[in-house]
């Protein structure tokens, strides 16, 4: 066996590694049930949330809906773009009130639980992270092919 085989195996190992994490994370944020964004907002328009968490970095949209027979129910969604969301719901451009304002002179023994996340900023060593991963793993494989040619 050649001396530098045992570095080309462990370099395939961590290849595959890399390429089944990406994976997993891809399978596991895929949602449980497909909602519409029209769906999601005709139960704000007909004043059905009645608690919700918004996460204004990815987007992330958790609420309380009661259904018209009393049951809640939880749902998880991803909002296409975040701007049109808060828009939509913080603002009323007819100057009648907000949601949170009209849901609360709706319901004045519950009112609205709301929630939002700020954006999280990552490090810019971070962001850097995966290029240093890729440049380090060239320059091994350099210095491998270099000790195999004999330089």
């Amino acid at each position: 066996m050649k001396k530098g085989s045992g570095l080309f195996i462990y370099i395939i190992i961590a290849i595959v590694l890399m390429f089944s994490m990406v994976y997993i994370l891809r399978q596991s944020s895929k949602p449980q049930t497909e909602y519409t964004y029209s769906e999601i907002m005709s139960y704000f328009d007909n004043y059905q949330v009645s608690e919700y968490t918004f996460d204004l970095g990815t987007g992330e949209l958790e609420m309380t809906v009661t259904e018209n027979d009393g049951t809640s129910k939880d749902i998880k969604y991803t909002v296409p773009n975040v701007t049109l969301f808060v828009d939509e719901i913080q603002y009323s451009q007819s100057g009648e009130d907000n949601y949170r304002q009209a849901y609360n002179k709706l319901h004045p023994d519950a009112p609205l639980s709301q929630e939002y996340y700020k954006i999280q900023d990552t490090s810019w060593l971070y962001n850097l992270l995966p290029s240093l991963i890729i440049l380090v793993l060239m320059f091994v494989l350099f210095l491998f092919m270099m000790r195999q040619a004999g330089g």
